[in-house]
């Protein structure tokens, strides 16, 4: 018999459906979403500071959180039995931006597989962008013409683009661009600032390599040499074509970022287990 999820919304352990109908009549919903390794939550604080940061864009008023907020994400991965996989945070608010309820979840998320890793994935460039990039906000109608696009074209992400055809970000990811020993990626105004991506940018620097925030237009994507996917999920993934441009996989500045982020979350897991 198929164990059911379990989910927490406010303070109350609650079936996973019931997180469903939450969402479904919500009028507006800022989340995170965090990558759970080894029973670890990664990066925890800068995702709840980001998450308040949304709510304060969007001027709502969040939620007296607990202060076991963190044991009860632990609470969560305990009642779904699971070491590997996303939790999701949710502040659900009406269409007056009345504060309705949180949940906080498991969410089953099919992670890139080794070989994604080695050969890179495919995506397309897609006619639409976010309003307001950056808050964390559910977009109904946006995510649902993503979702489509993506299943149409049999791809693994969809890059968006502004009115003036710049990129932007990916539907769930932040994008990177290499070029020799210097990174490109969309300016941080234009786009959700990710944590992933904050993350790279601290190691390219620490390692001395540039970083450059520039509006990258669509007739550009073949100037340069690699590319890559990053989110708390797909961590770093190469791109191996965007529309019909075909990436480097084996570029050293790729590699590196790889191995110095995946070094970076085991050092995370390790510290956090000494805390503890």
């Amino acid at each position: 018999m198929k164990r059911k999820k379990s989910a927490i919304i406010n303070d109350e352990i609650a079936d996973l459906h019931e997180v469903t109908k939450n969402y479904k009549n919500a009028g507006i919903i800022i989340y995170e979403a965090l990558r759970i390794e080894q029973g670890v939550p990664l990066f925890y604080k800068e995702h709840l500071n980001r998450l308040y940061t949304s709510g304060q864009l969007e001027k709502l008023n969040l939620p007296l959180f607990p202060s076991n907020l963190l044991q009860k994400i632990h609470k969560v991965i305990s009642l779904n039995n699971f070491r590997t996989g996303n939790i999701k945070i949710y502040c659900i608010y009406d269409t007056n931006k009345v504060f309705e309820n949180y949940n906080i979840f498991y969410d089953e998320v099919a992670y890139p597989t080794d070989k994604q890793y080695k050969y890179g994935v495919d995506a397309k460039t897609f006619n639409g962008h976010r309003e307001k990039p950056e808050s964390k906000t559910y977009d109904f109608a946006l995510r649902e013409s993503l979702t489509n696009f993506i299943k149409q074209h049999n791809i693994n992400e969809a890059i968006m683009l502004n009115p003036d055809n710049y990129i932007t970000e990916g539907s769930r990811s932040s994008i990177f661009f290499i070029k020799h020993r210097n990174l490109f990626t969309p300016p941080v105004s234009q786009v959700l600032p990710g944590i992933t991506r904050e993350k790279i940018v601290k190691i390219a620097a620490k390692g001395n390599f540039p970083v450059r925030e520039k509006n990258i237009h669509l007739n550009q994507i073949q100037d340069f040499e690699a590319a890559f996917l990053c989110s708390t999920s797909r961590k770093i993934l190469p791109i191996k074509t965007l529309n019909d441009h075909h990436f480097s996989l084996e570029h050293s500045l790729l590699i590196y970022l790889q191995e110095k982020y995946d070094t970076l979350i085991r050092k995370y897991i390790e510290g956090y287990n000494t805390e503890k």
